[in-house]
């Protein structure tokens, strides 16, 4: 059997089981997530990645399961780009560098939290 053959009977078994739209929908999710990170308004991000299915939506490097939260959180408790590399061999310091101009571009672009007056 061919890969279409298989996606065919896939898709016709989805549609059977009354699945097929939720699992179109899904898919959709994935592909905005992509398509929302790729066309974000400040150049130089294209290692900081989300999918609705990994780490729940999270932005992470490159397609890992490092999320930018826990390079900023390895930041904020005063590790350096060269240790959080150390410690996690298959990032570049260009990861974590990322990570941090990602987050500056979301506090600048969403705003900071508001409180009451």
């Amino acid at each position: 059997m061919n890969e279409r053959h298989l996606g065919s009977d896939f898709d016709d078994f989805l549609r059977e089981e009354g699945l097929l739209e939720e699992a179109q929908a899904v898919a959709a999710k994935r592909v905005t997530a992509r398509h929302d990170l790729a066309g974000l308004a400040m150049p130089g991000l294209e290692r900081i990645t989300a999918d609705p299915e990994v780490m729940g939506g999270r932005a992470c490097i490159r397609a890992t399961r490092v999320s930018v939260s826990l390079i900023l959180n390895l930041t904020a408790s005063g590790m350096t780009p060269e240790e959080i590399v150390e410690a996690y061999p298959y990032l570049e310091t260009e990861d974590v560098s990322q990570a941090l101009r990602y987050a500056v571009w979301l506090s600048e672009e969403r705003g900071g939290p508001t409180g009451p007056g």
